[in-house]
């Protein structure tokens, strides 16, 4: 395998892919960077059998060849080299093994590398069904449900994920944990793919990683095994969780006794000030909220001492005092990307609906519910 290649591109793309790499593997191919000269491209791809990216870019190409080597130490070597160009090379060590050779200006490397035979291969997307949306969309859809995704330490793998769901009106995203739920969508007018799966929330926080700073299309492909995310050179795929995911519309209550509109900071800051005294005794802590006719008193005693706050504001309902875990309430309220927010509740047994006040009729929509805890 013989190419020279732009270095600044080729820098860009393995910093990408390398994202995924495994840094530790009894599986030696999953901590490598497969590089692929065919044509006029290069295709750089990692893999950890949960997740690939591949990327592709142009190349002048004098032999065509395949080979894996570590990604983290190519990079690095990549990332230390100056010029224009990198031209790079591959020769038989004599068995399984090869010399790569990279060089650029007066620099020189020879590393050891491997034949590409043993590469996880990417998987390919039967697609089930096809949506194309604007990655900055994408990002906010993710920002705004990957937090509330549970763990697979709690036993309920299917929780773990975020649920993707393409309509006929909108692509919507879910994740829930038992105790939360945050739902984002947004208005689309193509409805020529309908379909849901669900994507670890994991694998979507990965992607935020390498997500594209520009405002570019994003083609989603989903099947029953993978989704596929494609943008420009680039191709990351995840793979998916199995089954069907909680009905969530069954959760979300239809009706409420008690409804608070108030600007978002100045509840949050409340919040904030009254779990001051939270300390290592979080799940003995919760936040509870005394709503009156006068507005809401926030209060957390703990062992470290006693909080206080009050905020003046028009209650519409019913009045009752109702706990919460703070940490949900506040990662509720910081994916409120408005300046007020309706907070609206049935009982103290009842879970609180946080939705954003849209100043305009914006396309991208968005709820949480949190359920209260025990005072």
């Amino acid at each position: 395998m013989k190419f020279t290649c732009n270095l600044a591109e080729i820098q860009e793309a393995t910093n990408a892919t390398i994202k995924v790499s495994s840094s530790s593997s009894p599986q030696i191919e999953l901590m490598g960077i497969y590089i692929v000269a065919k044509g006029d491209n290069v295709v750089l791809t990692c893999n950890n059998l949960e997740l690939s990216i591949e990327d592709t870019i142009n190349a002048k190409v004098e032999e065509q060849g395949e080979i894996i080597l570590h990604a983290r130490l190519f990079s690095d070597i990549l990332n230390k080299l100056s010029g224009e160009t990198v031209s790079i090379e591959t020769k038989s060590n004599g068995d399984d093994s090869q010399i790569l050779t990279v060089k650029a200006g007066r620099s020189k490397f020879d590393l050891t590398s491997l034949t590409g035979n043993n590469f996880p291969t990417t998987p390919i997307v039967d697609s089930a069904y096809e949506v194309t949306i604007i990655a900055d969309v994408l990002k906010d859809l993710i920002k705004s449900t990957a937090f509330a995704a549970g763990v697979l330490a709690l036993g309920k793998r299917d929780l773990t994920g975020c649920l993707l769901e393409v309509t006929e009106s909108c692509i919507r995203m879910v994740a829930l944990d038992g105790y939360r739920l945050a739902l984002c969508e947004y208005a689309i007018t193509d409805k020529s793919s309908i379909g849901k799966v669900t994507i670890p929330a994991k694998s979507l926080t990965e992607w935020l990683k390498i997500a594209p700073d520009e405002p570019i299309d994003v083609k989603i492909k989903a099947s029953d095994k993978f989704v596929a995310f494609e943008y420009g050179n680039i191709r990351w795929t995840s793979r998916v969780i199995a089954g069907d995911f909680v009905d969530y519309n069954k959760i979300i209550p239809a009706e409420w006794k008690t409804t608070i509109t108030m600007p978002k900071a100045r509840v949050q800051l409340a919040v904030e000030r009254a779990a001051t005294v939270i300390l290592g005794d979080i799940a003995k802590a919760p936040i509870s909220i005394d709503i009156t006719a006068d507005g809401l008193n926030f209060e957390c005693t703990t062992t470290a001492g006693n909080a206080e706050d009050m905020v003046n504001v028009a209650v519409n309902g019913d009045n009752f005092k109702i706990g919460f875990n703070h940490r949900f309430l506040l990662e509720a309220l910081r994916n409120v990307h408005t300046e007020d927010v309706k907070i609206e509740m049935i009982s103290p047994h009842n879970p609180a609906l946080i939705t954003p006040i849209e100043k305009d009729d914006k396309k991208l929509k968005s709820l949480h519910l949190v359920l209260p805890v025990k005072l």
